[in-house]
């Protein structure tokens, strides 16, 4: 049963396609999907990762990013885990599939926190509830709300894990099967 919760919908399809993509396969001799993309130009609808090929509608406003084309997937895939991207790179994205689709302006909305960029991101997270009517986006006011507040109790990134220290959390994750 799919969740009619489109925060839902776009933090699940988020983490699908992020153990999707970058899990390490035996069918790659240990390489991810993403690595045997770029290593040997295998396409991702050839490997099983999207259902066969359908016609797809035009995205939509209320187009889940599961429900878009693979390649539309990919790339938002790529601008959200792999391209450090600006807020602005949404915009693109949702000028190139035709609509301000309400995941993507999520996603948009959750870059912008993560830049610290408060006023800017309460203003479109209370313009994206206001628009799309699901009153689940109000969770982004408090999640604005909450980083707001540890930003001025001065938490910041020498609080968290370095990007060595998660690779060597994951490895070591991954070497004691469960």
């Amino acid at each position: 049963m799919v969740s009619e919760n489109k925060k839902e919908q776009t933090s699940l399809w988020g983490t699908a396609m992020e153990l999707a993509m970058e899990t390490p396969l035996v069918l790659f001799h240990g390489h991810s999907r993403y690595e045997a993309m770029e290593q040997f130009g295998i396409q991702p609808d050839g490997i099983a990762l999207f259902p066969a090929r359908k016609k797809r509608k035009k995205p939509a406003k209320t187009t889940a990013p599961a429900d878009l084309s693979p390649e539309l997937q990919l790339e938002l895939y790529d601008l959200y885990y792999e391209d450090d991207p600006d807020p602005e790179d949404y915009d693109q994205f949702m000028k190139k599939i035709g609509c301000a689709n309400y995941a993507v302006r999520y996603l948009k909305i959750q870059e912008r926190i993560l830049l610290d960029d408060f006023i800017q991101a309460e203003a479109e997270a209370k313009l994206l509830i206001k628009e799309s009517g699901h009153q689940e986006f109000h969770t982004l006011l408090d999640e604005i709300r909450e980083s707001r507040e540890l930003e001025a109790e001065g938490y910041g990134e020498e609080d968290s894990f370095s990007e060595s220290e998660i690779e060597a959390l994951i490895d070591e994750l991954f070497r004691h099967p469960h």
